[in-house]
């Protein structure tokens, strides 16, 4: 008797698919939560990205071409160029 002929019984198909059920409900159990945290995050970061690029359009909008961005914070601590200045003269400098 094989594996196969096994399987053909009655009984012991409805104790596989009794198993397996069972089986898959604790680990279903398990990870539900798990899964509900991580939706939420999902939906968290997406809302965080979503207003990060609204606060960047309004930023650029409210400037007009002519009006420089303020400057980075902390690029006098740092020497980094600000970003009103141009490559140019940042060259230019020794």
């Amino acid at each position: 008797m094989d594996i196969s002929d096994l399987l053909k019984n009655e009984e012991v198909q409805r104790y596989v698919k009794h198993s397996t059920k069972t089986v898959s409900t604790m680990i279903y159990n398990e990870i539900y939560p798990y899964v509900w945290l991580i939706c939420i995050y999902s939906v968290l970061l997406f809302l965080m990205v979503l207003l990060n690029f609204v606060w960047l359009i309004r930023l650029v909008s409210s400037h007009n071409n002519n009006q420089s961005f303020p400057p980075y914070p902390y690029s006098e601590l740092f020497g980094c160029m600000s970003p009103s200045s141009s490559f140019a003269s940042a060259v230019d400098d020794p």
